[in-house]
């Protein structure tokens, strides 16, 4: 008996110290032990202060980093390795801003710190970062840097705020900024933007297509109006047909792609002059003869398009002036677009266009040309008299006079087509003395030889 006694002590004793030993290696078990939390407790989180100098920075980082390597996994081990990343980031902050610590320093304390406000989702410290770093009074080229990469976290973090709260007006805000990163990452020898485009693009894909499409649009102008271009396929743009079917007056079904209808702006110059060889063989398709609502809506539709594929076609992204040569590409399609505006009477296109600087003398001929010729071609003589004089004074001052022959017969050809009645054909043989009066008592005698251009006959 007594020896029973002594082996049912000797077991009790063993499975208390089983169930210490489990409890001391088991976090969830050691969380309800008054005992484990000892370990954590002795771990103290001093507050990093700011304003002083590097070494303080470099020495606190590194018990902050030695702290958190003694602690384990346990719930408030895990508060304190909160509490005390929180810390480090404050220490790099400072660091960043520190004035003695080297560039490559600060940039490697910047960059980790930003990373973790991003993650976080807090801009307002990202935006203070920014700031400060904005007041300093350092080397201009490198303040630009630091200032280039805390712009770079603080954009991805709005991104990101306006995407868990669903704004979707909020993202469509911050789009425009992409642009400007992007042509700001140029200037910058650490292409931090261009190696990691799609950070900043696929979020906004992802939550919303049409708002991503807009942001890689944008993002790959500011890249091509950057000294830094990006190939990147994150920034391209996939558009899928959307295959529609129209009642015909015949009682067939007349079946198109309805997404070239919808051109985009900010695209490239290849694929404009795809979308308008796509919308041509389109027209030629539409039914000639079919008086039905909908394919005449079609056919105004298909029209409307192909004029916004001719304009969009000038502003195309590797066509802008900017970007590594520092001026406009070549514009290959300059007179062919203006001339099928013009020819169209498309006034308002023209008019935009006529706003960009590099291409305003070319733009503005035309838009003479299509203002005289609707002019002409209503019943308002005074507004087409006036037109023509504008006309008359541009070919007077323009320094091309190949162009002005080839502008002047395509307007009078068009002119003559347009006189349709005894009034018209007044107004047409008028201009065309004022035209050779006006070039016969030219100063110049380039000009005098105008005179006699077959257009003015």
């Amino acid at each position: 008996m007594k020896k029973e006694a002594v082996l049912y002590i000797l077991g009790t004793l063993a499975l208390v110290f089983a169930i210490g030993v489990a409890a001391y290696v088991s976090p969830g078990l050691r969380a309800r032990l008054p005992f484990s939390k000892g370990a954590a407790a002795a771990v103290e989180v001093e507050p990093v202060l700011g304003g002083r100098n590097a070494e303080y920075y470099r020495q606190r980082r590194a018990e902050i980093r030695e702290k958190i390597g003694r602690l384990g996994a346990a719930p408030e081990d895990e508060e304190q390795v909160r509490r005390l990343d929180e810390e480090l980031s404050r220490a790099n902050f400072h660091m960043a801003l520190a004035d003695d610590a080297e560039f490559s320093e600060r940039y490697q304390s910047l960059e980790i710190c930003a990373q973790t406000f991003q993650l976080g989702g807090d801009v307002a410290n990202l935006e203070l970062l920014k700031k400060e770093l904005e007041a300093k009074n350092w080397d201009e080229r490198e303040q630009f840097r630091l200032v280039h990469l805390a712009n770079a976290y603080l954009l991805k973090a709005k991104i990101g705020a306006a995407i868990r709260q669903k704004d979707n007006d909020l993202i469509k805000s911050l789009i425009p900024e992409l642009e400007k990163i992007a042509i700001e990452d140029g200037e910058s020898v650490d292409a931090i933007v261009s190696k990691d485009v799609a950070s900043f693009v696929n979020p906004i894909a992802t939550f919303d297509k049409a708002l991503g499409d807009e942001a890689k649009r944008t993002m790959r102008r500011g890249f091509y109006r950057s000294k830094r271009r990006s190939a990147d396929k994150a920034l391209d743009v996939e558009y899928e047909p959307e295959k529609v079917s129209l009642p015909t007056s015949s009682g067939e079904e007349f079946v198109y792609d309805r997404a070239l209808l919808d051109v985009p702006r900010d695209e490239l110059s290849n694929f404009y002059q795809r979308r308008i060889n796509d919308l041509k063989n389109l027209a030629l398709r539409v039914p000639a003869n079919d008086a039905s609502e909908a394919i005449q809506k079609l056919r105004d539709d298909v029209k409307r398009a192909t004029f916004d594929a001719y304009e969009y076609r000038l502003s195309a992204v590797d066509l802008l002036p900017g970007g590594i040569s520092g001026n406009a590409a070549p514009n290959y399609f300059l007179d062919d677009s203006c001339k099928v505006l013009a020819e169209a009477g498309e006034i308002e296109r023209l008019e935009r266009l006529s706003e960009r600087e590099e291409i305003r003398d070319v733009v503005g001929g035309y838009l003479l040309q299509a203002r005289a010729a609707k002019a002409t071609k209503s019943n308002a003589v005074e507004d087409a008299n006036a037109a023509l004089d504008e006309s008359l004074q541009w070919a007077l001052d323009a320094d091309n006079d190949a162009e002005v022959v080839d502008r002047l017969d395509r307007l009078f050809k068009e002119l003559e087509g347009a006189a349709d009645t005894d009034e018209k054909k007044a107004v047409l043989s008028d201009a065309k003395k004022k035209f050779r009066d006006a070039f016969q008592n030219a100063e110049k005698r380039s000009k005098r030889r105008l005179a006699y251009i077959d257009a003015l006959q």
